[in-house]
């Protein structure tokens, strides 16, 4: 739990990618889109400040160590959402998948729900896959309300745990 002028902070990260952009996951002929996509994110780095800069080849696939040092260590995350962005046109395993970040998740069970996505271009079949992956990856929007309930309890007890011990 974050702390700062005495004060205890929960931190909720409700928007969290886990990302592979590299070279070898881009799809033959749609190189040029790829590259374009990670270099503009990557980009978005110069708003802040150059101590905190990565370079472009770290930035283009994120390791699991990478992100729990980032979030969980240094960014004082309790709590994290996954939000998957496919771009499949461009990556060949996906950019940010539900099955990319369930296995980030996996190894923090209790510090994160992977959220789904469905895009309606992909119609009956595309809703289909996101039913499946609901239930085969307990999904956020495959969860049961009991489950979700389960887990801010188990968060709400941590905060008030650490409340009553200082």
């Amino acid at each position: 739990m974050y702390e700062h002028e005495g004060e205890k902070y929960f931190v909720l990260d409700s928007h969290t990618h886990f990302w592979n952009a590299s070279p070898e996951n881009w799809v033959p002929g749609a190189e040029e889109y790829a590259k374009g996509w990670i270099e503009c994110f990557h980009a978005y780095q110069g708003l802040g400040p150059a101590e905190t800069h990565w370079p472009i080849e770290k930035f283009m696939k994120y390791s699991a160590e990478d992100f729990e040092r980032d979030v969980f260590d240094e960014g004082h995350v309790d709590f994290c959402i996954f939000q998957p962005t496919y771009l499949k046109e461009w990556y060949a395993k996906g950019f940010n998948t539900s099955e990319q970040d369930s296995q980030m998740a996996a190894r923090h069970p209790d510090r994160t729900i992977v959220n789904g996505r469905w895009d309606p271009r992909d119609g009956d079949p595309g809703l289909r896959q996101r039913m499946g992956e609901a239930a085969r990856l307990r999904l956020l929007h495959g969860f049961t309300e009991d489950h979700v309930k389960q887990s801010l309890r188990a968060s709400y007890a941590l905060l008030l745990a650490d409340a009553v011990g200082s």
